[in-house]
């Protein structure tokens, strides 16, 4: 297969172009840094042989990257599958910031994978299988004092993947979407937080494994789903005293 993984510099990114190539798929990754994309490709081409070729794009600065993007998709060959392990968060991210920093979680939460799905559509429907992965976070089961405008974002992505699942009823494409839990990434090194990290390199595993494979959203690791489902049944006035 071709697959383009958007976000494929680090942490799960990262895992997943290593899993698909030992898997044999060809790879157009991308992300905001070229220089580690670079070595990356090299290295995935080197070990397993894979064509893997990768574009620059730093989709929190300007929409007009995301055509670029999907304009080198199209030059590399039909793409088979999505994967978006793209994201990130800001420390002060109160909901409350400028207008500049809260569009640019917006884009890279939400619209960049909007976007690029529109862009490829056509091109998905023309493959005999296709695939679209995206993945969320706890972060958006209910809101909080932290993380606002991100847990809002992936919130809206997740309506957005249930959206897509019920377009692509009947159809070539399977859609896909993890709900993620901390996982022992950079963007969580030395922090303290009140679960374990997970490893990125096991859901990547996971990932390529259930390509295909008809199932709602799938928690990571899976203990986050019974701990969300208690989380909509607690009741305002204890929630709003919990600081996690």
């Amino acid at each position: 297969m071709n697959i383009l993984i958007v976000g494929a510099s680090a942490g799960l990114g990262r895992c997943l172009s290593e899993e698909a190539a030992r898997h044999g798929h060809h790879l157009l990754l991308v992300s905001s840094d070229g220089r580690d994309l670079a070595a990356i490709a090299g290295d995935l081409h080197l070990r397993y042989g894979v064509r893997a070729e990768y574009f620059i794009c730093e989709f929190g600065a300007d929409p007009e990257h995301e055509s670029a993007v999907s304009e080198a998709a199209k030059r590399f060959g039909p793409i088979d599958a999505l994967l978006y392990p793209i994201g990130f968060a800001q420390q002060e991210d109160s909901g409350l910031q400028d207008n500049r920093a809260a569009l640019s979680l917006v884009r890279v939460n939400f619209l960049a994978q909007v976007s690029l799905t529109a862009a490829l559509w056509s091109v998905l429907l023309e493959r005999r299988r296709a695939f679209i992965v995206g993945f969320g976070s706890i972060a958006s089961v209910r809101g909080r004092s932290r993380n606002v405008v991100y847990g809002a974002a992936k919130r809206a992505l997740s309506s957005y993947f249930e959206s897509l699942r019920h377009l692509s009823t009947g159809t070539n494409i399977h859609v896909h979407f993890y709900q993620l839990g901390y996982l022992n990434t950079h963007q969580n090194f030395g922090k303290r937080l009140p679960l374990p990290k997970a490893s990125p390199e096991s859901l990547a595993r996971i990932v390529l494994k259930q390509l295909g494979r008809a199932r709602g959203p799938v928690f990571y690791p899976w203990y986050w789903r019974p701990i969300s489902l208690g989380l909509h049944f607690v009741p305002w006035f204890i929630y709003k005293r919990l600081q996690f």
